[in-house]
């Protein structure tokens, strides 16, 4: 098995997972869904702008 180091930052969230300190939210499958969105346009937005070069 690979192990990784991890940064300050995810150490931080390991250590929070690990204490127990994260809650489920209700309606998870509407906030995956939320979420992919936004995902999902931002992502649009960034192919937009890198496939369309600026005419002048």
């Amino acid at each position: 098995m690979k192990t990784y180091e991890l940064d300050h930052e995810e150490q931080e969230l390991l250590q929070s997972l690990e204490n127990d300190e994260w809650e489920s939210v209700e309606n998870l499958k509407d906030e995956i869904k939320f979420h992919q969105n936004i995902a999902k346009n931002t992502l649009g937005k960034i192919r937009g702008t890198i496939g369309c070069p600026q005419m002048t």
